[in-house]
């Protein structure tokens, strides 16, 4: 998401001149500098503070809103991730300034400079430009995946800064102990092939058929806003305009209405394969195949020819 930011950042920064920033927080900050550069940070300023090592969802946005005092960038953006969106309204709430959330497109006006913040708006009906006139920063959160970072350049060189930042002496949060957690299932930020499942799949009794079709497949395992309501799968599956953006190469949908909030969680020049057995689905409209059939039979099929056939045991 940061080579992400920094990409569009760049883009950015063409149209209006200035230079390109990049914050770096905790107490190993400053050795990532030089692919920050590379990116196309012209500065990167960096924290070496122990304090700040983990996602404090209270000291961080301490922090970063006193960089921004000092520093005073015209343009702030912050990745749409989990923790970007918990912390940025805190931010911008010290600031005293505007924050467009989830943001889709930016451009830098010609005529008056302003930033043109994109989001979805209306439950993702239409899209919305939003401008902060009259505060600075200008705020926003960048859905991921949707902007490209730029070909690394690692002869590139910017200026390396340690900034100073005040911490409050008696912190309100304690973390007594760090549980890293893993998943049998294949990240769907990382997957190049990933399978939605919707309510068309018909009850919670066939998740066991996706489930083994994508660990078959090689595939990470998605849902639609509804399914998770049902409780059949939970949050972190969920893609679309509530819950993650993706950005695989092939996206296999099996019993997904395709309404618009769903396909605003799919990056642009994804690869989708409609599967459903109504003909006048909203999804078979922006897909690349579409076939209409009942889903089960079909993703039992795909697994069939997906398993490893066992081979035949020789004679003598």
């Amino acid at each position: 998401m940061t080579f992400e930011l920094l990409g569009e950042a760049h883009r950015l920064a063409a149209s209006s001149g200035e230079p390109v920033c990049a914050i770096v927080l905790g107490e190993q900050a400053a050795q990532s500098y030089r692919q920050l550069w590379a990116y196309d940070a012209d500065e990167v300023l960096a924290v070496p503070m122990a304090e700040l090592d983990q996602r404090d969802e209270l000291l961080y946005p301490l922090a970063l809103a006193q960089l921004v005092q000092t520093y005073q960038p015209s343009i702030f953006l912050i990745g749409g991730t989990g923790f970007g969106r918990s912390i940025a309204p805190r931010i911008a709430s010290r600031l005293e300034t505007g924050l467009t959330a989830d943001c889709t497109r930016l451009e830098i006006d010609a005529q008056s400079g302003l930033l043109h913040q994109t989001r979805p708006a209306f439950g993702g009906n239409l899209m919305a430009t939003i401008i902060c006139r009259n505060r600075r920063p200008q705020m926003a959160t960048v859905r991921p995946h949707l902007m490209q970072p730029l070909v690394p350049d690692f002869y590139r060189r910017g200026s390396l800064t340690y900034a100073e930042v005040r911490l409050p002496e008696n912190h309100l949060i304690q973390q007594l102990d760090l549980r890293l957690t893993t998943s049998e299932s294949l990240s769907l930020e990382s997957a190049e092939i990933v399978i939605g499942i919707g309510r068309g799949i018909g009850s919670p009794r066939t998740l066991p058929l996706f489930q083994d079709l994508a660990k078959a497949l090689g595939a990470g395992l998605a849902a639609s806003r509804a399914v998770v309501d049902l409780g059949w799968l939970p949050y972190m599956h969920q893609v679309g305009q509530t819950g993650i953006t993706i950005a695989p190469k092939v996206y296999l949908a099996f019993g997904i209405s395709g309404a618009v909030q769903h396909l605003a969680g799919l990056a642009e020049g994804t690869y989708i394969i409609a599967v459903n057995k109504d003909p006048h689905a909203p999804i078979f409209q922006v897909a690349d195949e579409r076939v209409v059939a009942d889903c089960i039979p079909l993703a039992e099929a795909l697994l069939s020819m997906a398993k490893p056939k066992p081979k035949p045991e020789r004679t003598a």
